[in-house]
């Protein structure tokens, strides 16, 4: 019975492969998730996956909602294009568009916040079995047989890159686009038919610019290849097929413009993709050991790599290296080739990423092509002789010496797949027929199991607990944010109060947090101004650090934080108008009677360059005097609402270096080396002052914090070089990797930096160049707050070992009263009859002076377009992050509208688009009956 059902199988029989698929699918699914799902978790990660992808889902099935109510319901056919739930307010279109762009999310429209957990996680499921159909269909159509493609479909689902599910949910899905894209242009090159390609190249450009890219390079490759071993070559087939591969690439791109294009314009306006990085010629050494020895076991590489190949996978590739190929077998040589290349060298992961820092998401590719070279390995396995059984087997005895090389850097559970890798080899050599087919099922579902199993042992923990990511998103400060009265206010969360990021439009409430990689790049040149320590990434917010002005020009009328940690309030928010118990911990919401109009009136202006020129405590103080315009004049005169204070300052070091529990019990403790350049003291400010440190160190600045004053510990131009040198207890590795460090240079290269004063501290982490979050931001005011009583002193902790450059450090103690006396005056300056429905703000001002400004507290955006009592006004970019209207004398009624930019261009190209795909298909049927009546005659 077996050896019937392996011969039709073998010989493609639909029902048998399809129903062996299903079964297999089931299997390998099951054992991939069964380390989580047994200990209670799913496929959720807390970080990325509750605060971006969940809150993501969630808001998509309320956006399709809300389009479909406009259409069908209230016919005003108006896209959703602005929320105000997240940050400052957010483009709703960009917000959704990475979900959006993928059509199976788009069962989100059936759930709620509660249900989508289980729909987000039905996801991966369901991308990863379309994605074991198109890989069928891809060997099928090059006439492989389906046992060996059945073995390589569960080869490419489940390796290594597929446990992205568990932290990235939405990045499952290139695994679908993959074996699309290459099927459609395998047709196009064999003047089949272009429209799967189209699609495909659709798809990937509605998914993601990113992917686009990746993707065009990678067929770029493909195609060369593929070009390189025709027969029959000639420039004029070279062009012919260029010709037909690139107009179906346009044409794709174009039919999803209506994504592609404002995901484009909004990408390519960041600062963050032309900042200057570090080039490196190599990547770190752990980078190199993780690659090779992460190719028999799961490993995260870095520079977003997960790579990991089952055992069967692995006999495959090692396999055809020393197997007599035909021109297919070559051409996968020269693939594997290419992609090792681009594994190995960050100048090559770079171009993989548009050119910024290295980045290897793209190994769903390389899944897919190890994947199909033991499809096309499989058959020379089971029909080979007794001397090709030898030399497969003489490859397998070499690679598992290689990689025994590794063993002394991972952990045992290494050896289970090294151990598999042998009995696989074994196998091979001495199985033959149906029982060797049975042993490399059985081999490619105990190495799903010993990969899965190992990643999950530590990192279930890490993903939310079955059914209970509503609940963790929706708890704590949300909840009580959701009980408070009212509308058109914000909050934030301070201390144990704070929240996961973007978990506030959950609840459908207005939070100050912030995550997702398309931000807008006009709040983060005002957050890196004013020196924001809660923004010390370009794409992410996680509060506004209780700054009194700051909280105010984010609109916020209440901030949450636990009773016990009242101390973290700014002194404006001095109501507290509910109280929330979860658990042990007691959560008070403070109130703020003056809160800054969304609208409001200034007559005074100052120029962005002069602004620019200001520390982070002068630059909040200009924005509560003037409106600060790019062309505006440079010199303003401004009252100061703070004190610069003198101090001094004096080192303090670990007596020695902790062991690896944090006792610090060593008998030979290791002192802590420090070396100071010392600062030079000039209008209260400690300038050029450099600190080299083997370990954590602090620098005690002595300094009186009077009561009632907000304090500020400024750090202006902080830049840092991490430490290379061994330590004198440091093992053999160790040392070889320090001298080896300038050759494979360090990619985490950031520093964290803390500052405290009595019982309440700030600190923040700043990427280094190397990193692939680097920000590009290097000036932080750590806020210290005021409190009820006077404060001596502050401590700047150094917590990263090496060569601290600090251009300046300064002392700021600002006036609470005073800075509340101003927001009350800007506060009754406010336009009247605010109203902001949908994508429209409307609102009239009466303007006093003869020429004022009308500052809007809404994200600067090109898609904005503003109407002062009928006629279009420019709206101008103001305050850095804001918009800003100028005004004549007299009453005017103001309307201000949001269109997503290059949405709708995009959208005509996009109807062109299909309309041309629909003419080309009309065409091309014509054509072909044009052609059967020819043969008929």
């Amino acid at each position: 019975m077996v050896d019937s059902w392996l011969s039709r199988l073998h010989a493609r029989d639909g029902r048998v492969y399809w129903i062996s698929y299903a079964v297999a699918f089931i299997l390998m699914f099951s054992a991939m998730c069964a380390s989580f799902f047994l200990k209670g978790y799913d496929l959720i990660w807390i970080d990325d996956g509750l605060t971006q992808q969940y809150t993501i889902f969630v808001d998509l099935g309320d956006w399709i909602r809300e389009l479909l109510a406009n259409v069908f319901v209230l016919h005003t056919f108006e896209v959703p294009m602005w929320s105000t739930e997240l940050g400052y307010g957010q483009d709703y279109v960009l917000w959704v568009s990475g979900a959006l762009g993928n059509p199976i999310n788009w069962i989100a429209v059936f759930g709620n916040a509660q249900t989508a957990e289980l729909l987000l996680n039905l996801t991966v499921p369901i991308t990863l079995c379309l994605a074991g159909v198109a890989y069928t269909k891809l060997c099928f159509y090059h006439g492989r047989d389906g046992f060996a493609t059945l073995m390589g479909a569960m080869l490419f689902l489940f390796s290594g890159v597929t446990i992205i599910a568990f932290n990235q949910i939405y990045m499952v899905y290139p695994l679908l686009l993959a074996p699309l894209a290459i099927l459609g242009v395998d047709k196009v090159l064999d003047d089949g038919s272009p429209v799967l390609f189209i699609m495909a190249c659709a798809l990937c450009a509605l998914y993601s610019l990113t992917t686009i890219w990746m993707m065009c390079l990678l067929l770029l490759v493909y195609c060369s290849v593929r070009f390189a071993f025709m027969q029959n070559k000639s420039l004029r087939l070279f062009c012919r097929l260029f010709a037909r591969v690139f107009f179906a690439l346009v044409l794709g791109v174009a039919i999803a413009a209506v994504l592609f294009l404002p995901g484009a314009v909004s990408i390519l306006s960041l600062d963050r993709v032309g900042l200057e990085r570090s080039w490196n010629l190599l990547y770190p050494l752990s980078y190199y050991i993780q690659i090779f020895a992460g190719f028999i076991a799961f490993d995260y590489a870095g520079s977003e790599c997960f790579i990991g190949v089952l055992s069967l996978g692995v006999v495959a590739v090692v396999a055809l290296l020393g197997e007599k190929k035909d021109a297919t077998g070559k051409m996968l040589i020269v693939l594997l080739g290419v992609s090792a290349a681009i594994l190995l060298l960050p100048a090559l992961g770079r171009v993989m990423n548009g050119f910024a820092y290295p980045n290897n998401r793209w190994t769903w590719m390389l899944a897919l092509l190890i994947g199909y070279v033991s499809t096309y390995m499989i058959p020379r396995f089971v029909d080979a002789d007794d001397r090709a059984r030898k030399r497969f087997v003489i490859a397998v005895a070499v690679a598992v010496v290689f990689f025994m090389l590794f063993g002394p850097f991972r952990d045992k559970v290494y050896y289970c797949p090294l151990i598999l890798l042998v009995v696989t080899g074994c196998c091979l050599f001495a199985l033959k027929g149906s029982q060797l087919r049975m042993s490399m099922v059985l081999s490619v579902f105990l190495s799903c199991v010993v990969m899965f199993a190992a990643w999950g042992r530590y990192a279930a923990q890490r993903n939310v607990p079955t059914g209970q990511a509503y609940s963790m998103a929706a708890s704590g400060a949300n909840a009580l944010a959701a009980s408070l009265p009212g509308d058109g206010w914000r909050f934030d969360a301070l201390g144990d109060a704070t929240i996961l990021r973007n978990t506030s439009s959950v609840v459908d409430e207005d939070g100050t947090t912030f995550y997702n990689s398309l931000y807008n790049g006009a709040i983060d040149a005002y957050q890196t101004q004013l020196g924001l320590t809660t923004a010390s990434l370009n794409f992410s917010t996680a509060s506004v650090d209780a700054r009194t002005i700051m909280e105010q020009f984010a609109g916020v009328r209440y901030v949450i934080a636990p009773t016990e940690q009242q101390g973290l309030v700014p002194g404006i928010y001095d109501e507290a108008a509910a109280v929330l118990t979860e658990g042990d911990v007691e959560l008070a919401a403070f109130e703020s009677q003056t809160v800054l109009p969304l609208a409001f009136l200034m007559d005074q202006t100052m120029s962005e360059p002069a602004f620019k020129d200001l520390d982070p405590i002068e630059a909040q103080e200009a924005l509560l005097q003037c409106a600060v315009l790019p062309d505006a004049p440079t010199d303003v005169a401004l009252e100061s609402y703070s004190e610069r204070l003198d101090f001094s300052y004096g080192l303090q070091v670990l007596e020695e270096q902790k062991d690896a529990d944090g006792s610090g019990s060593s008998e030979d403790p290791e002192l802590v080396a420090v070396d100071v350049r010392e600062g030079q003291a000039q209008d209260g400010r400690i300038e050029d002052l450099e600190v080299s440190t083997t370990g954590e160190a602090s620098l005690h600045l002595d300094v009186d914090l009077p009561a009632g004053m907000e304090a500020y510990v400024v750090m202006e131009d902080v830049s840092f070089q991490p430490s290379t040198a061994p330590s004198s207890k440091a093992t053999m590795l160790e040392r070889w990797s320090s001298r080896l460090s300038s050759i494979f240079p360090l990619t985490d290269n950031g520093c964290s930096i803390s500052v405290f004063a009595s019982d309440r501290g700030t600190g923040v982490w700043q990427s280094g160049k190397d990193a692939h979050l680097y920000s590009g931001k290097d000036t932080w005011a750590f806020c210290l707050g005021s409190a009820d009583q006077d404060r001596q002193g502050a401590d700047i902790a150094l917590l990263s070992a090496g060569s601290y450059d600090i251009g300046s450090i300064s002392v700021y103690i600002e006036d609470e009263a005073r800075v509340e006396e101003q927001l009350k005056a800007m506060e009754a300056r406010g336009a009247q009859d605010i109203v902001f429905e949908g994508n429209q703000l409307t609102c009239s001002v009466d303007a006093q002076g003869s020429r004022e400004t009308l500052v809007v507290r809404l994200p600067y955006s090109s898609g904005w377009t503003a109407w002062v009592d009928g006629e279009e006004m420019p709206v101008l970019n103001a305050d850095l992050g804001f918009m800003a209207l100028q005004l004549d004398t007299g009453a005017h009624d103001v309307v201000m509208r949001y269109e997503t930019p290059g949405l709708r261009a995009g959208a005509l190209i996009s109807a062109a688009a299909i309309v041309a795909l629909a003419a080309l298909a009309i065409i091309r049927r014509r054509m072909r009956a044009s052609q059967g009546k020819d043969v008929g005659r």
